[in-house]
């Protein structure tokens, strides 16, 4: 069993997600004057995406199911809410490192965060493309296949 879990995880996948993490708060707290890093030292800015990719993981998908009901109804603004929240979590847990001022520089600071994390995944190829490398059976070429008449 710890073999599978071994070939199951992506220590390059799970690297690169820390850096984007990093990079996409870096851009947040020099965008939003309402977001500051305490210590701005590469140690820290890694804590912070740390803690930020585990609330991503293990905290966002149980916000976002108990508010899959109001999905729908808002059009998918609560997701803004979501981000909102995970942002003010990290605020929460790590005062010492990250502060936001306010409740509306948490709003824009999450949706930032989600918009940049998002454009540096794709940049980074975090995301799987849409597209796949492998031929479909429709696209590969059979020779010396005969042809059916109808």
């Amino acid at each position: 069993m710890r073999t599978q879990w071994r070939q199951q995880f992506n220590w390059r996948l799970s690297l690169v997600r820390l850096f984007v993490n990093g990079g996409a708060i870096i851009l947040v707290a020099l965008i939003l004057p309402g977001v500051r890093l305490v210590d701005p030292s590469l140690l820290s800015i890694a804590f912070i995406a740390l803690v930020i990719g585990l609330l991503n993981v293990f905290v966002k998908p149980i916000v976002q199911f108990m508010t899959l009901p109001f999905l729908f109804v808002t059009y998918g603004l609560i997701m803004i809410i979501t981000s909102t929240v995970m942002f003010l979590l990290l605020a929460l847990f790590l005062p010492r490192f990250i502060t936001v001022s306010g409740l509306g520089a948490a709003v824009i600071a999450g949706v930032l965060m989600n918009l940049f994390t998002m454009i540096l995944e794709n940049v980074f190829g975090v995301v799987p493309p849409i597209v796949d490398n492998e031929p479909v059976a429709a696209d590969v070429l059979i020779p010396n296949r005969e042809k059916v008449a109808p």
